[in-house]
C-alpha cells in the first residue's frame, strides 16, 4: 500500500492541475492582470505556459516518485494510479500546445485580442470541448477516490510517521497533525477532514517554491492581523504580475484566515459584552487598595502576590450588592493588572479572557456554553493559528466551501449559519486548548458571577478547579459566598469585599454630596453636622454599594426639599438596612394612582424574565406594545420613526416614576435600530429576586384587579406589532437567526399562555404566523421539512388550544394525512436514529427549544384521526415504523440516560421524572386509543414484543414501574407469547 499522505499530496496536485486547465481552456481573461487591466494576450500565454509546466513537471514527477517506490499496491491504488497516470499525459498533451502557442504569439501579437481566440487557434471547438470533458471526469475520478478509499486510510496514520510530512511549512503541518486527529464517525466529518487535507497538500506541493518571493513581502504578509485578508489579497494581485503562480500562496494565506474569521464570529454571540458594559464605572479612587500590601485590620490575600507569582484560583466573595462585578470590571481594565501578570507570564506573552455571568441575561450569558464561548473567542483571537486545533472538523468544513476543491472556484466573500455549538463541542475544544503543548502563551481568566450561573454551583465550581490544574493558567473568580463554593475556594486565596471598602463607600459618599449645590450650602454653615452625615450613611452601609446608591438617591431629594440635617438624619434612620425591607419600602412609596399601572409593569418583566429558553429580552419597544394590549391606542401607532422614539422615551420616564426606580432602562438593545428600543433590566439581582417571588406576584395580580392575568398573551401582541414596523420586520425576516429568535419568543410565551389554561394568544399567534410566511420563498421561512407547516411546530410546542383551533377548522380532504404527520412532532422522539431525521430542525432556536411531549396532544391528534398503528411511511427516518412503536422506542432511549445507578427513582432528576412519565403517559393513551397491544419490534438486533421490551427495561432502570406498565398492557390483550413474535416474522 502506498503512503496515504504521499497519496493525497498527488491526489491534491491534480486538482490544482484540473482547476488551473480548466480555467485555461475557459478562456478565463483575469487569470492574469496589471493592476486593473488585463494582461496583453500574448503576455497571458507566455505566463499560463511557465505556470503550466511547472505543474505539470510538478505533477510528473509526484507520479513517477509514487510509481517507482516497489510497494505492494492494492487495488485501490492501482487505481488512483491509472487516475494519475491520466493526469499526467493531459499535463503534458497540455503544456505541449501551450508552449508551441506561447512560442507562436512572439510574432502574432496583433491577431488575437483574447486568449479563447488563441486558443481556438490551435484546438477546434470540438476539440476544446473534448478536453474541457476530459478535465471533468477527471476532477470526478479523484474526487471520488478522495471520499472513498483515501479517507479510509487516514484512520490510520500519524502525521509525525509520514514520508514527505517534513516538506510542509510549520502551519500546513499544524493543520494537518490537527485534521489527523478527527477521527469522527459521522461520514461527512470524514469527508471534509479527508478533502481538506488533500487541498492543503496539493496546495502546498504547487508552491513548494515559494522561497523565491521576495522576503520583505513574505514578511510583511506574515504580520499581517488575521482581519487583514484583504490587504493580503492586494499584495498578492502586486507580486503575481511577476510570478503568477504565486498568487495561488496568497489567497492560501488569506482563506486560511478567513477560516479563522468565520469561526471567531461564529463563537460570539451579541451579547457578548453586554454584562461588562452595563456595569457601573468605579468611582474615582476606588478600590485602588487592591493592589497595595494587605497590612491591615482586615486580613486578605495578597493579588499583587497572586497576580505576579502565583497560580491556581483567587476568589472574590462578597454578601449581594457590595460591589463584586464592579471590582471584576476595575480589575481587567486596570493597566496594573496587565503589567503584573507579564511578570508571571515573562517570557512567554500574555493573553486575558473574561467573562460575566448575568442571571438576568441571554441563556448565553448565564450558561456554560455561553462562558466558552465567550472565553474560547478571546483566547483563539489572540491565536487564530490554534483554530484548527480546537475545531478541526469545523475548520475542515468551511476551508473546503473556501477554496472549493472540485470546481476550482477561489469564495472570497463567505458567509454560514454556524451559531449552533453544543457544550461538547465546547468543552472538547477547551480540553483541547488546555492541553496544547504548541501555544506560545500564559493565560488569565476573570470569570464573574459564578453564583449567577445557571446550573449547579458544585459542577461550575469543579469545572474550575479542574481548569486551574494546567500550569500555564490562572483564574480569577468572583461570586457571593455560596457554602459550596466556599468549599471548593475558600482554602485558596481570597478576599471578602464588604469587609474592604468601607474608605471607597466613605469616598463615593462624600464625593456624591459634595456636588450637590444644597449640601453645599448647608456644609458651610454646619460642617460638623455634614460630615457626620456622611459617616452616619458609611457606617449603615455594610459594605452594601447598592444600599448606598438607593439611600444617596433619598438624600438628594431631601436635599432638594431644602430638608435640614436633622430632617436628612431622619431619612437615614427610616430606610431599612435590610435589602429587602427597602425593596417593599421603595414599593409601598409608589402614588397610589400609578399601583395598578405598575403591577402590570412588574407582571410583564417577570414573564419575560421567567424563562431558561433562548428568548428574546425585554425592551422598551416590546414593554410599550404590550401595556398598550386591549386597548385602541395600539391599533392607532403609526410607526413611523418619531413614534418609536417617543414611545421608547416614554416607557424610560415611566419606568423611573411608576416602578420606584427598581426596573431601569439599560443601553440601546440592537445599536444603529431604534425601532428597537432599550433593555428593560431590574436594578439589580437582589430586586429580581425580591420581585419574581410567588408572594409579590400574587401581590401585583391582585393590584390589577385580576388574580388571574395572562402576561403572555400582550408580550406575543407586542412582537407582532415590532413585525409590523415595515423596517423591523425588513431586517428581522432577512436574518435566520433574528427570526428565529423571535419565533422561540413567541412560541415560548404561547406555551406559557396554554399552560395558564388562557385561550386568548390564539388568535394572535395565528397572525403572527402570516407575518412569518414569505410569499416571495417557495416555503414558509420557518419550514425546515418540505413538508412542514406553522402547525407542525405548534404541536411540537403543545400549543393545545391553538391546534385544537385549527384542526377543527380544517376541512376533510388531506386533514388525516396532514395529522399523521403531525404525530411524530407530537412524540417529540428521542430515540438516536429519529433524532438524526430531525438534525435539520436543531438548527433554530425556535425548535431546538422545544418543550416535553405531551400525552394531552397526543390523544387530541388521535381523536382527530392519527393511527398509531400506521408507520410513518412521509419520513423516510421513520418509515419502517409506526407511531405506536416510536412512543416505546422513546421509553427505552430515555430511561438509561435517566438513570444514575440506582433502580429507585428518587434519584432521578424532577425533569427526568416528568419526562419519563409523560412518555409512559403517551403510550397509555396510545393504548386506549387503539394502538396494538401485542406489537413487536427489531430493537437492537432482537425482536421482541412491546409489553416484554418496556417491561424488561422499567425493570432495570425504574424498579416497582414494571408492574403497572405490565397490566396496562394485559389489559388490552398485550403478550408475552413467543407466537407473537413469529406471527411478526411473518407479516415482516
Amino acid at each position: 500500500m502506498m503512503n496515504p499522505l504521499d497519496a493525497l499530496s498527488l491526489a491534491g496536485t491534480i486538482i490544482q492541475f484540473v482547476d488551473f486547465s480548466s480555467k485555461v481552456l475557459a478562456g478565463t481573461n483575469e487569470l492574469y492582470k496589471s493592476g486593473a487591466e488585463a494582461l496583453a494576450v500574448h503576455q497571458q500565454l507566455g505566463l499560463v505556459a511557465d505556470d503550466l509546466t511547472k505543474m505539470s513537471k510538478r505533477l510528473s514527477d509526484s507520479y513517477w516518485g509514487l510509481s517507482g517506490m516497489g510497494v505492494i499496491s492494492t487495488p485501490s491504488d492501482d487505481a488512483f494510479m491509472f487516475i494519475c497516470r491520466d493526469a499526467s499525459e493531459l499535463s503534458i498533451e497540455l503544456n505541449n500546445k501551450l508552449n508551441n502557442l506561447k512560442v507562436a504569439a512572439i510574432g502574432k501579437r496583433r491577431k488575437w485580442e483574447t486568449v479563447m481566440q488563441a486558443l481556438k487557434s490551435v484546438w477546434t471547438e470540438k476539440e476544446l470541448t473534448a478536453l474541457t470533458n476530459r478535465l471533468t471526469l477527471l476532477r470526478d475520478s479523484i474526487q471520488m477516490h478522495v471520499v472513498v478509499d483515501l479517507g479510509d486510510q487516514l484512520k490510520s496514520i500519524s502525521s509525525s510517521q509520514e514520508v514527505g510530512f517534513d516538506r510542509l511549512d510549520a502551519s500546513t503541518k499544524t493543520i494537518v497533525t490537527a485534521l489527523l486527529t478527527l477521527q469522527d464517525d459521522v461520514n461527512k466529518g470524514i469527508q471534509d477532514q479527508t478533502i481538506a487535507i488533500t487541498q492543503l497538500l496539493g496546495r502546498m506541493e504547487i508552491l513548494a517554491e515559494k522561497h523565491t518571493f521576495p522576503p520583505s513581502i513574505v514578511h510583511h504578509a506574515d504580520k499581517l492581523e488575521f482581519n487583514q485578508t484583504q490587504s493580503l489579497l492586494i499584495i498578492g494581485e502586486q507580486v503575481s504580475q511577476e510570478q503568477p503562480l504565486c498568487k495561488t500562496w496568497w489567497q492560501e494565506k488569506a482563506i486560511r484566515l478567513q477560516v479563522a474569521q468565520c469561526l471567531l464570529q461564529s463563537l460570539k454571540f451579541p451579547t457578548l459584552k453586554e454584562r461588562e458594559e452595563s456595569i457601573a464605572d468605579v468611582h474615582l479612587g476606588t478600590f485602588e487598595w487592591l493592589f497595595e500590601d494587605t497590612h491591615g485590620a482586615v486580613p486578605w490575600s495578597s493579588f499583587i502576590h497572586w497576580l505576579q507569582h502565583e497560580s491556581g484560583i483567587y476568589w472574590v466573595n462578597g454578601k449581594a450588592a457590595s460591589g463584586k462585578s464592579t471590582l471584576m470590571r476595575f480589575i481587567c481594565g486596570n493597566g496594573t493588572t496587565r503589567k503584573l501578570l507579564e511578570q508571571w507570564s515573562a517570557p512567554l506573552p500574555l493573553v486575558i479572557a473574561s467573562f460575566y455571568f448575568w442571571n438576568s441575561g441571554t441563556i448565553e450569558q448565564r450558561s456554560q456554553s455561553g462562558l466558552l464561548r465567550a472565553l474560547l473567542a478571546e483566547i483563539l483571537d489572540k491565536s487564530p493559528d490554534l483554530f484548527p486545533i480546537c475545531f478541526p472538523k469545523r475548520w475542515a468544513n468551511i476551508y473546503n466551501k473556501l477554496v472549493k476543491p472540485f470546481t476550482g472556484a477561489y469564495h472570497q466573500n463567505f458567509s454560514e449559519d454556524m451559531e449552533n455549538w453544543s457544550l461538547n463541542e465546547l468543552e472538547v475544544a477547551m480540553r483541547t486548548l488546555m492541553s496544547q503543548d504548541v501555544r506560545n502563551f500564559k493565560l488569565c481568566l476573570f470569570v464573574d458571577g459564578l453564583d449567577e450561573y445557571d446550573g449547579q454551583p458544585s459542577a461550575i465550581a469543579e469545572y474550575f478547579c479542574t481548569l486551574a490544574q494546567v500550569p500555564w493558567l490562572k483564574i480569577c473568580l468572583s461570586s457571593r459566598p455560596l457554602l459550596l463554593l466556599d468549599d471548593a475556594f475558600g482554602s485558596g486565596p481570597s478576599l471578602r469585599l464588604q469587609d474592604l471598602t468601607r474608605t471607597d463607600i466613605y469616598h463615593y459618599v462624600k464625593s456624591s454630596l459634595q456636588n450637590d449645590i444644597n449640601y453645599q450650602r448647608l456644609y458651610k454653615g454646619q460642617p460638623v453636622q455634614a460630615s457626620a452625615i456622611i459617616e452616619k450613611i458609611v457606617s449603615r452601609a455594610d459594605g452594601v454599594f447598592l444600599w448606598v446608591k438607593l439611600v444617596l438617591q433619598e438624600m438628594i431629594r431631601g436635599l432638594t426639599n431644602r430638608d435640614t440635617f436633622q430632617d436628612l438624619e431622619e431619612r437615614i434612620e427610616v430606610v431599612p438596612q435590610d435589602l429587602e425591607e427597602l425593596f417593599s419600602s421603595m414599593l409601598d412609596s409608589i402614588d397610589p394612582f400609578y399601583i395598578k399601572k405598575a403591577a402590570l409593569i412588574f407582571l410583564i418583566a417577570r414573564a419575560a424574565n421567567m424563562s431558561k429558553k433562548s428568548v428574546k429580552t425585554l425592551d422598551t419597544l416590546s414593554l410599550s406594545f404590550a401595556l398598550d394590549y386591549g386597548t385602541a391606542q395600539i391599533a392607532a401607532v403609526k410607526f413611523d420613526l418619531q413614534e418609536l422614539r417617543n414611545r421608547n422615551a416614554e416607557i424610560r420616564d415611566h419606568l423611573k416614576v411608576r416602578c420606584a426606580g427598581l426596573l431601569e432602562v439599560g443601553r440601546r438593545y440592537s445599536p444603529g435600530f431604534e425601532y428597537l428600543g432599550y433593555r428593560v433590566l431590574y436594578l439589580h439581582r437582589s430586586v429580581r429576586e425580591y420581585l419574581e417571588r410567588p408572594e409579590m406576584h400574587r401581590r401585583f395580580s391582585n393590584q390589577v384587579l385580576e388574580t388571574d392575568f395572562e402576561p403572555y398573551t400582550p408580550l406575543i401582541c407586542s412582537y407582532i406589532k415590532e413585525l409590523e414596523i415595515s423596517e423591523a420586520r425588513r431586517n428581522i425576516l432577512n436574518q435566520l437567526s433574528g427570526l428565529s429568535l423571535f419565533m422561540a419568543t413567541v412560541l415560548h410565551y404561547a406555551h406559557e399562555a396554554d399552560v395558564a389554561r388562557s385561550n386568548a394568544y390564539v388568535e394572535p399567534l395565528d397572525r403572527f404566523a402570516t407575518l412569518t410566511h414569505d410569499p416571495r420563498s417557495k416555503s414558509s421561512i420557518w419550514r425546515p421539512w418540505e413538508f412542514s407547516s406553522f402547525l407542525h411546530i405548534a404541536v411540537n410546542w403543545d400549543l393545545y388550544a391553538y391546534v385544537k383551533m385549527k384542526l377543527e377548522q380544517m376541512t376533510t380532504k388531506g386533514k388525516v394525512s396532514l395529522i399523521q404527520n403531525i404525530l411524530p412532532y407530537a412524540l417529540a422522539a428521542t430515540d438516536e436514529y429519529y433524532m438524526q431525521g430531525m438534525e435539520q430542525m436543531e438548527n433554530a432556536d425556535y425548535l431546538r427549544d422545544r418543550v416535553p411531549p405531551s400525552p394531552r396532544m397526543v390523544g387530541l391528534l388521535l381523536a382527530h384521526g392519527a393511527q398509531p398503528n400506521r408507520k410513518m411511511k412521509e419520513i423516510l427516518a421513520l418509515r419502517e415504523w409506526t407511531a405506536f412503536e416510536i412512543a416505546i422506542r422513546n421509553v427505552c432511549a430515555i430511561l438509561p440516560r435517566a438513570d444514575t445507578g440506582d433502580v429507585s427513582l428518587q434519584h432521578f432528576s424532577d425533569e427526568d421524572k416528568s419526562l419519563v412519565s409523560n412518555h409512559l403517559k403517551i403510550v397509555e393513551v396510545m393504548l386506549d386509543n387503539g394502538a396494538d397491544a401485542n406489537t413487536c419490534l427489531n430493537y437492537q438486533g432482537r425482536i421482541i414484543t412491546s409489553r416484554k421490551l418496556l417491561t424488561q427495561t422499567l425493570r432495570k432502570h425504574w424498579r416497582g414501574k414494571e408492574s403497572t406498565v405490565d397490566e396496562m398492557f394485559r389489559n388490552k390483550g398485550g403478550k408475552l407469547e413467543p407466537s407473537m413474535i413469529r406471527k411478526w416474522i411473518m407479516t415482516h
